[in-house]
């Protein structure tokens, strides 16, 4: 992939987008003009929750531009609603060190 960036390339290089699995259990529209759409190889993974789970779960956060949404309130919320109640993970450590502080 470093090759498309290196300005003496020759620039012969190709790139065909695959959509992820889960997308062919959504209302998504496909882009105009494109009646096939081809999946990623893999199981076809089934969305755990539906659109208005993840609009309750993250309404407040500001996804107006990019970093907007506190990063780890967001990876909690998103833990949350793909692992269910398995413990969220820690660092090494910090587990350790949170029991010693009780």
């Amino acid at each position: 992939m470093a090759d498309m960036f290196d300005i003496r390339s020759s620039g012969q290089w190709s790139y065909a987008a695959e959509a992820s699995t889960v997308l062919g259990t959504t209302s998504m529209a496909l882009a105009e003009g494109h009646s096939t759409v081809k999946f990623a190889r893999g199981p076809n993974i089934k969305p755990k929750h539906d659109a208005e789970y993840w609009a309750k779960v993250t309404a407040g956060f500001d996804f107006s531009e990019a970093d907007q949404v506190p990063a780890a309130q967001f990876n909690r919320v998103l833990w949350k609603g793909l692992m269910g109640n398995k413990p969220y993970p820690a660092l090494r450590g910090q587990a350790a060190a949170a029991k010693d502080d009780d």
